[in-house]
């Protein structure tokens, strides 16, 4: 595979931009050396930028708080040689003008709602768009070839090959809006386990602070996401001067209305003093009732559903069974 990809390369011209941009992205990552990854911050910092920046949803947590079980490449030792490929590739990504301030900012935002905050997110997302949209490139040639098409044509095999560009270049993005539609799929489906979860822990006497931390404790094995945006949470509830600013973080991260309403009740809670374990309450009575009116819903759709395959699988058949000995009879009845 790699052969055929350097021999289309190597057909359409590209194989000396392809060896200088990753001779490039080498000498950048043996040069460059990030000083955010040398610096040393306050343990409590130190633990929300990890789960800020922590894209795995399979991250491991120590049992007595949301600090992440740190890897032995992490404290003290040198950066891994694929990080420092990766964050030269990114740096060189990003620096290309390929997009303008608001493409930047609308891709950002895409990255945050997938779950992917790192400060190189959008230089790797880049270099993922240019690595496949040469990838596409390379296909498209390595299709023409292969079946011999426009043989004769130039400006059809040109044209064929930007197809292959634009369709490798879109795939990143269409992955990303697949996997931002999963994260916020699993985050409203486990956000009612949270709040009963909630409100058993502030009935069981603990205040706001600890029972988010305690919640996120808990939700980390079966709802990751979800527990790592908690324990951001918490961490930037005792960073800020202010916890209502965290709870607006965290609404800003996730731009949905089911966490927007959850997180304007606390905030009134924090700020007007109201009861804490009642606002829960109602809060997790409304998300079952709402999770029942959207099972209901689909639930009501299925007849209407159903009547397409019945019409075009069940209803021929049947027909065939109704009218089949009746037809035979008439054709005996008419060919005698």
């Amino acid at each position: 595979m790699i052969v055929n990809l350097l021999t289309s390369l190597r057909d359409t011209g590209l194989l000396p931009w392809a060896a200088a941009l990753l001779a490039v992205a080498v000498a950048s990552s043996l040069v460059s050396r990030s000083p955010r990854a040398r610096a040393v911050a306050a343990s409590r910092l130190r633990a929300l930028i990890r789960l800020r920046e922590d894209d795995s949803s399979h991250s491991r947590y120590r049992a007595g708080s949301m600090k992440r079980v740190a890897d032995e490449d992490e404290e003290g030792g040198a950066i891994p040689i694929l990080d420092a490929f990766l964050g030269g590739l990114s740096g060189i990504a990003s620096e290309l003008p390929l997009l303008g301030g608001k493409d930047r900012i609308k891709i950002r935002e895409l990255l945050a709602r997938a779950g992917i905050r790192r400060e190189e997110a959008l230089g790797l997302f880049m270099t993922a768009k240019i690595a496949s949209a040469l990838l596409g490139i390379a296909i498209a040639s390595g299709v023409l070839t292969w079946f011999e098409l426009f043989s004769g044509a130039g400006l059809l095999k040109i044209a064929a090959m930007l197809v292959g560009a634009i369709a490798g270049s879109l795939a990143p993005e269409f992955a990303l809006k697949q996997k931002a539609a999963s994260r916020r799929s699993e985050i409203v489906r486990n956000l009612p386990d949270a709040l009963d979860l909630m409100v058993i822990c502030t009935e069981a006497g603990l205040s706001l602070d600890p029972t988010i931390e305690r919640v996120a404790r808990e939700l980390r094995l079966s709802t990751p996401e979800l527990a790592r945006e908690m324990a951001v949470m918490s961490h930037e509830m005792r960073l800020l001067p202010k916890r209502e600013m965290a709870l607006e973080n965290f609404i800003a991260r996730n731009e949905y209305r089911e966490v927007r309403s959850l997180m304007s009740t606390l905030v009134q809670t924090l700020r007007y003093g109201t009861s804490l374990a009642q606002s829960l309450r109602v809060l997790a009575a409304e998300s079952r009732n709402a999770r029942m009116l959207a099972v209901e819903e689909k639930a009501a759709r299925l007849p209407a559903m159903m009547s397409i395959p019945l019409i075009c699988f069940m209803l021929p058949a049947i027909f065939l069974v109704i009218g089949g000995p009746v037809i035979s009879q008439l054709m005996k009845t008419v060919l005698h």
